[in-house]
């Protein structure tokens, strides 16, 4: 059961980046959100809209151990670290 919560845990963590970074775009940019990925895709600004939809897994990494489910929060964590190196990788790219 625990590699089941573990796996879990990193789709949980991958998806919410990608939601947070969804959020923050359809929030706080005045395009939609098609423009707003080629917009921010074409400006070289993909690596910081991915550490800004992160913050989303703060809440989500706090509320799995307020809940005791300490395996999928390590998911997310470790999500954490996949989506640092690619948001590296990106920026350098």
């Amino acid at each position: 059961m625990n590699d089941n919560d573990l796996t879990l845990g990193i789709l949980i963590g991958i998806t919410g980046v990608f939601a947070g970074s969804f959020l923050f775009i359809a929030l706080f940019t005045p395009y939609t959100l098609s423009d707003g990925i080629h917009m921010i895709k074409y400006s070289g600004q993909i690596s910081k809209v991915l550490s800004i939809g992160a913050l989303l897994n703060l809440a989500i990494f706090f509320g799995l151990l307020k809940f005791k489910k300490d395996v999928m929060a390590k998911g997310v964590l470790l999500s954490m670290f996949v989506i640092t190196l690619a948001t590296i990788i990106l920026y350098y790219i």
